[in-house]
């Protein structure tokens, strides 16, 4: 990772005055969230991403609107509200990489993202074939992949994982803990499937950041760590509210150590992508998919996600950042509501 002298890290600090256009946008939203409870399975899940939809909306009224805050910063050369700049960024080239659900999705874009810049990586998932295939594109693409079967929740595959890295590159400098599973049935008396949604999606994330953590403090030249949130993570959600509460658990989680950047030149920042076209969204039902689709104007491809997560690597300016991504906003970055 190339030093960087020219300014502090960016956290997206957000301060926000209450006016009417972001209040119009609360309200649209409760409204919404009233109307859910007469619809269909399939129109109730449109209609939490239209909620997301007004919810980003509030959070990104522009200063003219009465909103005070920091503009989402390109990847370099940019400027601040404070007249800083940057010009480093880390060079992907040559670097080592741990991609947790590496096999599929948004974890086999980001696998194919990064060697095709130059990254060496280790494709971890618990899907033997599905990780495999991961590596074969790799290869197929002139890159060089490793697969290591990894169930993310128990600490002994995670640590090796990463051993692996230092096992075939020497090391690593880079870790987008990815794996994550969807779900919820939080009143049924079968407690089994939402505490596994807390083990993989939550536990485990904090888990590998703990281990990526102390193996890159180890190395003593700091490094990225990308962690999988949801756009969940910022908004309610009435039909999954477990799955809500993990991915909220991660951005906050992920905020909460931005001190690292300056501490141990560790970044940790999260993306929040929106509605995405993945085999685990596909098991809801190709109908289903595409009329939630058609409701909020489109589905996210796994590549859209992947290239905010090589921003969030790339960009030295960032730690403790939450990047969201969706189809009609693009990428850009949550701020902080800070009561006092």
């Amino acid at each position: 990772m190339s030093p960087r002298t020219t300014a502090p890290y960016q956290t997206d600090a957000f301060s926000w005055m209450v006016t009417s256009p972001a209040m119009v946008a609360v309200g649209a939203m409760n409204a919404l969230g009233w109307i859910r409870g007469t619809l269909s399975p399939t129109a109730k899940m449109g209609i939490a991403f239209v909620q997301c939809g007004f919810m980003s909306f509030a959070g990104c009224l522009p200063q003219a609107s009465g909103i005070v805050g920091r503009a989402a910063l390109p990847v370099t050369g940019a400027t601040s509200t404070c007249g800083c700049t940057w010009e480093d960024s880390m060079d992907i080239e040559g670097k080592a990489a741990v991609v947790s659900g590496g096999g599929s999705g948004i974890g086999r874009a980001a696998v194919l993202e990064l060697v095709r810049r130059g990254a060496r990586v280790i494709v971890a998932d618990i899907d033997e074939a599905s990780g495999r295939q991961t590596v074969d594109l790799a290869g197929a693409a002139g890159g060089i992949a490793v697969f290591r079967r990894c169930d993310v929740t128990h600490p002994e595959d995670l640590a090796g994982a990463f051993a692996s890295a230092a096992e075939h590159f020497g090391g690593f400098d880079i870790a987008f803990n990815n794996a994550g599973i969807g779900g919820d049935d939080l009143f049924n008396d079968e407690t089994a499937q939402w505490t596994r949604m807390v083990d993989i999606n939550l536990t485990a994330v904090i888990d590998a950041t703990r281990i990526a953590v102390r193996e890159m403090r180890r190395g003593g030249k700091g490094g990225v760590i990308v962690n999988t949130a949801s756009m969940g993570g910022l908004l309610p959600m009435p039909d999954s509210p477990v799955y809500a509460a993990t991915k909220a658990g991660v951005v906050n989680f992920t905020r909460s150590l931005a001190y690292l950047a300056e501490q141990d030149r560790i970044r940790v920042n999260a993306i929040c992508p929106s509605f995405t076209d993945t085999p685990l969204v596909r098991r809801n039902g190709d109908e289903r998919v595409e009329a939630v689709a058609a409701l909020v104007g489109g589905i996210l491809q796994p590549e859209d996600v992947a290239a905010g997560v090589i921003e969030l690597i790339e960009d030295d300016s960032r730690a403790g950042a939450i990047m969201r991504v969706t189809v009609k906003g693009g990428r850009d970055f949550a701020r902080d509501i800070r009561p006092y």
